[in-house]
């Protein structure tokens, strides 16, 4: 039920998405990309949830035991986690996020390559590595580091207003 298309959704709790689970997320996510030597480094971040914060710590601890290397964005927009894939020149991330869903659900989007996700096979994988317990196993290396600055400079860089405009935003379920 958890593994989707696109992603892995789940309800917050003893049964679905827990720092348990989170766990072997990590390991499985970082296994599959060692394995397939496509980076030793992976971006993490997490949106705005007050559970969100203990949820990616898990997931950053099984990521380390396997050897492969963190940067810990913290708390971002899924588009800022994408952003830090270019700025760390690292093509793999996990964001750690319910996306728009109601407070009480989390997930994890799967970052392989630049602004790409992981989808319908690649989810398969990660879901078989932990049924069968096969993980990768080392000591990885964690990097806390903030984008937020380097993201702003680059969106804000990138707009030539001609006008004067008036905005309103409305966040919705976004952090």
């Amino acid at each position: 039920l958890m593994f989707r298309e696109y992603d892995l959704r789940g309800r917050v709790g003893r049964e679905e998405i827990n720092e348990e689970t989170e766990i072997l997320l990590g390991k499985a996510f970082a296994t599959t990309l060692l394995r397939k030597k496509i980076t030793d480094t992976l971006v993490v971040g997490h949106d705005f949830r007050e559970y969100s914060p203990r949820l990616k710590d898990a997931f950053v601890q099984g990521v380390l035991a396997t050897g492969m290397n963190v940067i810990d964005i913290g708390m971002c927009l899924t588009p800022m986690l994408y952003f830090a894939q270019y700025h760390f020149q690292t093509v793999a991330g996990a964001m750690i996020t319910a996306s728009h869903n109601d407070n009480g659900w989390s997930g994890v989007k799967f970052g392989n390559g630049y602004t790409q996700t992981l989808l319908g096979d690649g989810l398969t994988e990660i879901y078989e590595l932990i049924q069968k317990d096969d993980f990768e196993s080392g000591r990885g290396t964690l990097r806390t580091d903030s984008i937020t600055e380097a993201y702003r400079e680059s969106v804000v860089g990138k707009i030539k207003l001609t006008r004067p405009l008036r905005v309103v935003i409305e966040c919705g379920n976004g952090t």
